[in-house]
């Protein structure tokens, strides 16, 4: 990825096991400068963007999908 030129998004949840492998990824762009990526941390919320309850368990009441996906078109439309 980091060889595109294009604009790049990356949307996570803070709460999925991944997150600190984005958040390394966020900071390596920095380092190297990477005006072209834009990264979108979801607080509190799973792979799916569920919130995390505090038993570790995610919310499935709360459906963030169309926030999500409003803020993807927001994003194409600019970019």
């Amino acid at each position: 990825m980091e060889k595109l030129k294009i604009p790049i998004l990356i949307c996570y949840g803070t709460k999925d096991w991944s997150a600190p492998f984005n958040d390394y990824l966020r900071v390596d762009a920095i380092r190297k400068k990477k005006e072209n990526f834009t990264f979108k941390a979801y607080i509190g919320t799973e792979h799916n963007f569920f919130p995390v309850l505090p038993d570790c368990k995610p919310n499935y009441e709360i459906f963030n999908w169309d926030k999500v996906a409003n803020d993807w078109q927001k994003w194409l439309k600019q970019n």
